[in-house]
């Protein structure tokens, strides 16, 4: 708040951009992994002894079982494996290898480089130590009083624990933006899982995928910024407003689209566009999320509905076809809009 106290500006709109800002941030890593995994996919091109499929007489005919269309029938899958994964087992051992060493330097940076931070509890706890010695009384003598306050500390931090939580979740706003945050996790695990093999792996090959998620996470980044900017400035409603209608666009689009090989482009601009739909919701339910007091809980709460959005898309991947997956898609997205614009009804901005 020290910003909106230099600035004079409304501490809302304040929060509201600098959520756009860190999620904005927060995507950097996603272009530097992907970078690195079209780059290698690059230099490590499929085997030329690879078979190829030979029973596909028309070029366009193997699109036919992509995009809306695909519904991960084995037979299909196996005609075409080398379309989903690296055929060049270099390419895989290099790529595996490059993760683990990034895996290892953020560990290294993370253990050496990140200041650590005390806990209120600790402090309180040091603060009322006394030294060893100290008007006669060994600190030994007071060890299993130090460890049953601590033990009385721990449980009532447990019980305080639960109550904020099921207070918090008995809130009316909270309960509204829940299908919304479940919405925003299938949506990125659509993202992840359908539109990277059904059309990304599908139409273009594995080796683009990288460049595609790429697309995603700058327009991601990008948007995340110019969303936080809109919030503060005009609310929420806009931002659903948005959301509605560039969700739509890109379903529609994902279902009406017959790819051909004059129009594989069109994957790229279905990656830019998932990108943009991402970064309005996230924005927004960030948002959301910090203007609950407690912002521990608040933002369990957020992690616990986003995961739950990623657990039902994973579980369906390969019960339904994508186009069904796009039905349901649609009808969570009206739902959770609907109960998220009744929520900034009900309770305006100051």
């Amino acid at each position: 708040m020290k910003y909106h106290r230099c600035t004079g500006r409304p501490a809302e709109q304040c929060v509201a951009e600098f959520a756009g800002l860190l999620l904005g941030l927060f995507v950097v890593n996603q272009i530097i992994g992907n970078l690195f995994s079209f780059v290698v996919l690059h230099f490590f091109p499929p085997n030329s002894t690879t078979t190829i499929n030979t029973t596909i007489t028309s070029t366009d005919d193997q699109f036919l079982y992509c995009g809306a269309n695909d519904c991960q029938d084995p037979n299909v899958t196996t005609a075409h494996i080398d379309q989903y994964v690296p055929t060049n087992p270099v390419a895989v051992y290099v790529l595996l290898s490059v993760l683990l060493f990034i895996m290892f330097i953020g560990a290294g940076i993370h253990m050496w480089l990140v200041p650590e931070i005390e806990l209120e509890s600790n402090k309180r706890k040091n603060s009322t130590l006394k030294p060893d010695g100290e008007e006669g009384i060994p600190m030994n003598d007071k060890g299993d009083s130090e460890e049953n306050k601590e033990k009385n500390s721990m449980l009532k931090l447990v019980i305080q624990t639960m109550k904020d939580t099921i207070k918090q979740l008995t809130m009316m706003r909270q309960v509204l933006i829940i299908p919304l945050s479940i919405y925003l996790g299938m949506f990125c695990g659509f993202s992840i899982s359908e539109l990277t093999r059904a059309w990304a792996s599908c139409i273009l090959g594995v080796s683009q995928v990288g460049i595609c998620l790429i697309l995603y996470g700058v327009v991601n980044g990008i948007f995340c910024v110019v969303s936080g900017k809109i919030l503060g400035r005009y609310g929420c409603l806009p931002i659903l407003l948005i959301q509605v209608i560039s969700d739509m666009s890109f379903y529609l689009v994902c279902l009406l689209w017959v790819p051909t090989v004059s129009t594989t482009w069109v994957v790229y601009v279905l990656f830019c566009m998932a990108g943009f739909s991402a970064s309005v919701a996230q924005v927004n339910i960030g948002y959301k999320y910090g203007q609950f007091p407690n912002k521990e809980i608040s933002f369990m709460f957020w992690g616990l509905t986003f995961a739950a959005g990623y657990i039902i898309e994973f579980s369906a991947s390969t019960v339904f076809c994508v186009s069904t997956k796009i039905y349901y898609h649609i009808a969570t997205l009206l739902a959770s809009v609907l109960l998220a614009a009744i929520l900034e009804i009900l309770t305006p901005r100051k």
